[in-house]
């Protein structure tokens, strides 16, 4: 086991459990051993080991000690059978003596344990954040257990929204603190809260812990672990606004096809993928996820945005709407209404606007824009905020300059630079549209972002020409038309002209109006 060959150690001890025939103690010792290196590849043989064990066991100690040696089932739906041993457990130790040190460890751990298995109850969920504040504003972290107990709650107060994003980083880091920096943390629930903290975008926290875990190694490290510090190194470089690196650490998690993939790493790489944009990667990820069976509300939810996002780009937009709305309703039964972790919203709205929708799209935008004032994430509450001012065209200026000067105080560099071009566009001309307009560009080079320095620069090139909205009356009645979602060659026909004439006539029409396309219009012209 220290060598890191688990598979090994398990045929060596069920070859000692073939010559030991008697139900004992010393039996119980074998199976508990067995399934502690069946944890790392075997989790189903693992809990079936402990279960056959804890007959065998003399006292509710031993039993405890025995039952934790189950990993925690992160972000996966919680297997009835294990919820039970784990209750039973907890329940006997109430009736060992009190305030003994190792019988209070094994109680919080137990306690953690127990709440995290209904973090998809809404009643849980309330629990959780009750006990959270109950702890206070400087919670007991001085042992591994009460951190461990911590780091689920937080969790769950996490999902429900029942603390800030200001209030989970600080607790979070505390936590991060304390834990060595090893690997080997993907058995424990420490990506609990490295999840919490890129919820938060407390992104500098989880690098620093990691670059400290990757120098310092373990020797028993198992290919889950290198996972998850390739799934959360790529998320920290799509924040930092660095999409090829993140690109490169997929890659590399991606050919442990094989390895102990765990829910926390695919979890994040799909959020990471979600970010890249890059249809080909998800889908690759998606179809690793069907394979290995992806369960639990969080996995699931994480993937069906992936999905929806894949089907959007392929013009799937409709079903990618009624994936997303059905991903929704989900997470509002259970109680979860972080949308920073689960950002379904962002993408409808731009679905409903796609397909005409426009006051289901304002509906969901305000939504959307009420979520993340109370969540308070300067990278959340900056898009929210762009997403309402894109709805809103020319009313929306003030939106996009408030989502501006949020968007300064996020470590979330292309969020801004994305936020910074759509004003400049809006603006349409003069020196605030130009000065937006150039300072998103100088961000989106610094960040290797080519795309949005051409949209910079094209907006640029708009916005040195007047603006002015005086249509000729043939540009008129083009537009009139693709207001009633008409195609080009549909307009063609029916005004007896050529498609490249009704290309010409859009294109001055975008010019004048300031804006770069047909999605544009609803907001610069009146009803």
């Amino acid at each position: 086991l220290h060598r890191g060959a688990p598979e090994n150690a398990a045929r060596y001890l069920r070859r000692a459990l073939l010559g030991h025939r008697t139900q004992d103690e010393s039996r119980a010792g074998l199976l508990v051993e067995l399934a502690t290196a069946e944890r790392g590849f075997d989790l189903e043989a693992c809990q079936r080991h402990i279960a056959q064990a804890l007959p065998l066991l003399a006292t509710a100690r031993d039993r405890a000690a025995a039952v934790l040696r189950i990993p925690p089932l992160l972000l996966g739906a919680a297997r009835s059978s294990a919820a039970e041993l784990l209750s039973e457990v907890r329940d006997e130790m109430v009736l060992c003596t009190p305030g003994e040190a190792q019988v209070r460890e094994m109680s919080l751990r137990l306690e953690a344990r127990v709440r995290h298995s209904g973090h998809e109850n809404p009643g849980e969920l309330a629990s959780a954040t009750e006990r959270l504040r109950g702890l206070g504003e400087e919670p007991p972290i001085g042992s591994a257990a009460e951190r461990e107990l911590l780091a689920v709650l937080l969790f769950s107060a996490t999902l429900a929204g029942g603390v800030s994003a200001a209030e989970a980083a600080r607790t979070a880091g505390l936590v991060l603190e304390r834990e060595p920096a090893v690997v080997g943390g993907a058995h424990t629930v420490l990506p609990l809260v490295v999840i919490t903290l890129f919820t938060t975008e407390s992104v500098r926290d989880v690098d620093s812990w990691m670059s400290c875990a990757h120098q310092s190694g373990a020797p028993n490290a198992t290919d889950a672990d290198g996972l998850l510090l390739f799934a959360a190194r790529s998320f920290v470089l799509v924040s930092q606004g660095r999409p090829t690196l993140a690109r490169e650490y997929v890659e590399r998690a991606m050919t442990l096809a094989d390895a102990d993939w765990r829910e926390a790493s695919l979890m994040i790489l799909a959020t990471a993928a979600l970010e890249l944009r890059d249809t080909k990667l998800s889908e690759r990820i998606l179809a690793l996820a069907r394979r290995r069976g992806a369960t639990g509300l969080a996995l699931t939810a994480s993937l069906q945005i992936l999905q929806a996002s894949v089907d959007a780009q392929r013009g799937l937009r409709a079903i990618a709407l009624e994936r997303l709305l059905a991903c929704g309703r989900q997470l509002s039964n259970s109680g979860w209404r972080n949308s920073a972790l689960f950002p379904w919203r962002p993408q409808a709205v731009g679905l409903y606007q796609r397909l005409g929708d426009e006051a289901a799209a304002l509906h969901l935008a305000d939504e959307e824009l009420r979520w993340a004032k109370e969540w308070g994430a300067p990278a959340t509450l900056g898009r929210a905020l762009r997403l309402k001012g894109r709805l809103q065209g020319a009313r929306g200026i003030p939106l996009l300059r408030e989502a501006a000067t949020v968007l300064r105080g996020s470590q979330f560099r292309l969020e801004l630079a994305r936020t910074l071009v759509l004003l400049g566009r809006q603006l349409g001309s003069g020196p605030e549209a130009e000065a937006a307009l150039r300072e998103a560009g100088t961000i989106a080079a610094a960040y290797g972002a080519p795309w949005l320095v051409e949209q910079a620069e094209h907006g640029l090139d708009t916005a040195q020409v007047p603006r002015t909205t005086t249509l000729t009356p043939s540009e008129r009645k083009v537009i009139a038309l693709v207001s009633r979602g008409l195609t080009n060659q549909e307009i063609a026909d029916e005004l007896g002209v050529s498609s490249r004439a009704v290309e010409k006539h859009l294109t001055n029409s975008y010019r004048k109006l300031g804006i770069s396309g047909r999605n544009e219009l609803a907001g610069v012209l009146p009803a």
